[in-house]
């Protein structure tokens, strides 16, 4: 899930921690000296993507821990107890990933209603091969219909067709320049018809600052009324992630998140702090472009690896 070690260098998160715990180690400590450490070790964290209100978090559980062991030599098992306490707080702050998308749309079948899931997310991050995707790990199973509600953007109708065509999946072609409400309301009217399953709906990704993007977000999710709407964010996006899905959560909410260009991440920080500052699961990273490569988000997994480099 993360960068190994030997292959290839540490994630810059796991990497800043273990180095700080080596600078302070076999060292006598004063109370002054482990304060400046610790406002180094917030400096670090942030430069590798991690939000600020949580970098400060985590410097004070280390703090805690060496305090109260007097900050005298702290002796080999440092990396143990500090482990251990960054752990329990990022569990208590990082929700677990219990969802099941197949569960969803079986509930939904089985209750003869159609299963519509909303992506949300800026243009480059990956949203429109996400949605390829997942469309790419349900057809064999469920009838799937792909659609783009982006009328504006060159070339996202194109985009989406494309791809729908590669994975042998139905799509709906819609027009430039077109409600994008209105083709989300034709999908689903579409899909009724012709005993579609489940519906994928492609969305614009203008910067999140744009207040008619999302007044247009709104209005489709008001119209679609979907079971699921999925936030997509590119983890080399840095902390513009972290903006990105705070206003998008804020704006028009969303239910789960994927996270893309995982594999690329050197730093580690921006995933780190979209579990913690928006409170909704991870349930997939993209680790490549091969339509197989999604892989479902363990918590606890990807916990142990970060702090296992530590």
């Amino acid at each position: 899930m993360l960068k190994r070690e030997g292959d290839c260098e540490l994630l810059g998160v796991s990497n800043t921690i273990r180095k700080f715990v080596e600078s302070i180690k076999y060292r006598e400590l004063s109370k002054e000296e482990l304060e400046k450490g610790a406002e180094r070790l917030i400096l670090e964290l942030v430069r590798n993507d991690v939000a600020y209100e949580l970098a400060e978090e985590i410097a004070e559980r280390i703090k805690e821990v060496l305090l109260g062991r007097k900050i005298k030599r702290i002796g080999d098992n440092v990396e143990e107890l500090i482990k251990s306490e960054i752990q329990k707080f990022l569990k208590e702050e990082i929700p677990e990933n219990s969802f099941e998308l197949e569960e969803g749309i079986r509930e939904a079948v089985n209750e003869g209603k159609l299963y519509k899931v909303m992506f949300i997310g800026v243009n480059g991050s990956g949203k429109t091969t996400t949605i390829a995707k997942i469309a790419y790990k349900i057809r064999e199973k469920y009838p799937v219909l792909m659609v783009c509600s982006d009328t504006y953007r060159a070339g996202a109708i194109e985009q989406l067709i494309k791809l729908a065509e590669r994975l042998k999946v139905r799509y709906l072609k819609s027009e430039y320049g077109a409600d994008p409400a209105a083709v989300a309301y034709d999908a689903v009217k579409h899909a009724e018809s012709r005993g579609i399953k489940v519906v994928l709906v492609d969305t614009a990704g203008r910067m999140q600052t744009d207040r008619n993007l999302m007044e247009e977000l709104r209005k489709i999710k008001r119209v679609l009324e979907p079971q699921l709407t999925i936030f997509v964010f590119d983890a080399l996006a840095g902390n513009d992630a972290l903006r990105q899905a705070r206003d998008f959560m804020g704006e028009v909410g969303f239910d789960v998140a994927v996270a893309t260009r995982i594999d690329a991440d050197t730093k580690g920080g921006a995933l780190l702090s979209v579990l913690y500052s928006v409170k909704r699961p991870v349930v997939y990273l993209g680790v490549g472009t091969e339509m197989g490569a999604l892989i479902e988000f363990n918590r606890d997994k990807y916990l142990g690896e970060l702090l296992g480099r530590i």
